[in-house]
């Protein structure tokens, strides 16, 4: 990623030369065309063109850096993320998101980016898994690094590895089971893989006497 926008240059075009100055003393129009191209009345030269001559300037517009670019819009383009369903948790507050928001990670390399989303400052502590890691902080020191230490922390945050978890997890549990299989219902799945930051999974044995209750359950 780079570290911030290379710096631009613009030529702007005024008002005819004619209006912008009498008797070489700018007017109203020039200082309101230089207001409008941020530069000193000064600044401004005369630039020929096929149609005559105009007020014209070179405006140099130099780059915004990549944390502060970040810390501006990143906010704006979180909370105008679409959610068929959405959560307010602010009385009195904007946002809305699929679920509150308790704490933000942002990073630009190792350095923490100064934003605010939802009224949470941004740090580089994230949350393991609330049982097998427990409410410690975890520190992200960097991005390359989010993936291996939320692992660490019992959170698989790829979408890919825990869907592929989910059915070798399944498949192992069935073969504890002569002549078990599992049905595939790949929208089950995929609810698991989003409902779920490290889903495990295991066999039961259901007494035939309920039997009969699932199947009205099924058949509803």
């Amino acid at each position: 990623m780079l570290t911030g926008q290379t710096d631009t240059e613009e030529q702007m075009t005024g008002p005819s030369w004619k209006i912008a100055f009498k008797d070489d003393a700018p007017t109203p129009a020039a200082q309101a065309f230089a207001k409008k191209a941020g530069v000193d009345v000064s600044a401004l030269e005369k630039v020929t063109t096929p149609k005559g001559e105009y007020v014209g300037v070179t405006v140099k517009r130099p780059g915004r850096a990549a944390a502060e670019l970040l810390a501006t819009e990143l906010p704006k383009e979180v909370l105008g993320l679409y959610w068929a369903k959405n959560m307010y948790w602010r009385a009195g507050k904007p946002e809305r998101f699929v679920r509150p928001v308790r704490w933000v990670v942002a990073l630009l390399d190792s350095a923490i980016v100064p934003l605010e989303v939802a009224g949470i400052t941004a740090s580089n502590h994230s949350r393991g898994h609330r049982i097998l890691h427990g409410e410690a902080p975890v520190v992200i020191t960097s991005p390359k690094s989010y993936v291996e230490t939320m692992r660490a922390a019992k959170v698989n945050v790829d979408v890919a590895e825990r869907r592929q978890s989910i059915r070798k997890a399944l498949d192992k549990a069935t073969r504890t089971v002569d002549g078990a299989r599992w049905r595939e219902d790949e929208p089950l799945v995929e609810t698991v893989v989003h409902l779920t930051s490290g889903p495990p999974s295991s066999s039961a044995t259901l007494s035939p006497s309920i039997w009969p209750c699932l199947k009205k359950c099924w058949s509803r």
